[in-house]
């Protein structure tokens, strides 16, 4: 047995309830405290300034909404505990938030290293009118830690977690992982190609959240390869234009490979890389259980 086929092994539910009407009432419950903290913010915001929240605020409200989601089905089904989504203390050590940031960090930057190698992605001056990097950094940053947190919570948390439970992890990898890609689809830019990377980028997260148990070690992987792609390289994320002034790497090669506007995590290099890293996930993965 390994741990792909596994359910986990903690809190099942305290009360015998299916799987999917448990994943109704936190959908609901997301839905509410979601809704219902981004009505409070405007209001306030309105009420304070006059004007409306910015985007860091209304992409906090989101992740702070699917973290009372959380709450609240944990302790009606699962007396409270946090380890059953990965969000246990012991998920929250600084060793494994490194681990798993370098691993994001690599797995999209060394392709994009090769890229550059290559001259299939060029660097350019960029636009003098932007902001400095120190003045947008921050910025920049209050809205890619909450994102990436309400989209590791959204799909790796509860909803992988029942998943599991429901069927196993090759499952919850699959079913997770194909709506990360339809996700995605709004964005500019979106191709078939560029669906099935965000798609591959699910199965990477997943793993990195099986094989450490930690979900906050797939949202530093998450926030890494994001930081990777904005700070490092300034490319679009996911289609996204995240201009800062100064340099910034460009498309010079065939959109399948570099991913074209996108940003680089939408083309083949991308894909390779992330099939390398979630390669050396499984394999460290069922290497350590055969040594237990």
């Amino acid at each position: 047995m390994n741990l792909l086929d596994e359910s986990p092994a903690v809190a099942p539910p305290r009360v015998v309830v299916a799987g999917y009407w448990r994943v109704a009432v936190f959908l609901g419950v997301a839905l509410l405290a979601c809704v219902g903290l981004q009505l409070a913010t405007v209001f306030l915001f309105r009420l304070g300034r006059g004007g409306a929240p910015s985007l860091a605020w209304s992409v906090a409200t989101l992740a702070v909404g699917l973290l009372v989601a959380h709450a609240v089905v944990l302790r009606r089904y699962h007396d409270g505990h946090w380890d059953f989504v990965g969000l246990q203390r012991a998920g929250l050590t600084p060793s494994a938030l490194l681990r798993a940031g370098l691993l994001g960090v690599l797995t999209i930057g060394l392709p994009s290293v090769l890229l550059l190698s290559a001259g299939e992605l060029r660097v350019e001056a960029g636009d003098a009118t932007g902001l400095a990097p120190w003045k947008s950094a921050l910025p920049l940053l209050a809205v890619l830690v909450p994102a990436a947190l309400w989209e590791e919570l959204a799909l790796r948390g509860y909803l992988f977690a029942v998943l599991r439970e429901r069927f196993d992890a090759r499952g919850a990898l699959v079913v997770t992982s194909a709506i990360f890609g339809a996700l995605h689809l709004p964005n500019a830019g979106a191709t078939a190609l560029s669906t099935a990377a965000v798609a591959l980028a699910g199965v990477f997260l997943g793993l990195v959240r099986l094989s450490t148990g930690s979900l906050y070690a797939a949202w530093a992987a998450h926030l890494a390869w994001n930081l990777t792609l904005s700070f490092a390289l300034r490319t679009p994320v996911s289609g996204i234009d995240l201009t800062m002034r100064g340099y910034h790497v460009v498309d010079a090669g065939p959109d399948w490979l570099t991913g074209g506007a996108w940003g680089p995590e939408g083309g083949v290099a991308a894909m390779l890389g992330m099939i390398a890293a979630s390669w050396y996930m499984v394999r460290r993965m069922r290497r350590e259980e055969s040594e237990t």
